[in-house]
């Protein structure tokens, strides 16, 4: 990617806890052309957007470890606080079985695991376009 499509990419953050997603995860949206940063904790994640970050996207999990914290609670935060436009929630578990986590009903965008990396592009390129 030359200088000027690097100044001009769309900025990802992505939050994962799991030890191999994140990595794989930022290679497809790398080599696609997307700025990608990364977080290993919902904790880590607002500090990021705490900094005066603005992220185009973030992907992260519905369940997340540490402080009983949420993916939804960490993308209404950042949502909230207009660090972002769009959130792509992820999980291993179906959408009936996530009705139980609070504020996941008003959660729009969701992909269940596992997805082809194709799949996880199309979903990117759709929302980063809205």
């Amino acid at each position: 990617m030359d200088q000027e499509t690097a100044g001009k990419a769309k900025v990802v953050l992505v939050v994962d806890d799991d030890s191999q997603r994140p990595a794989h995860t930022q290679k497809i949206l790398t080599d696609a052309g997307y700025r990608v940063l990364s977080a290993r904790s919902a904790e880590e994640a607002e500090a990021l957007a705490d900094t005066e970050a603005v992220f185009d996207l973030i992907i992260c999990p519905v369940i997340m470890e540490g402080r009983g914290q949420s993916g939804v609670h960490l993308a209404e935060h950042i949502e909230r606080s207009r660090r972002t436009n769009s959130t792509l929630l992820v999980s291993h578990y179906s959408r009936d079985l996530l009705r139980h986590v609070r504020g996941f009903d008003r959660q729009q965008h969701f992909l269940p695991y596992p997805f082809s990396d194709e799949e996880l592009l199309r979903r990117v390129r759709d929302l980063l376009a809205r």
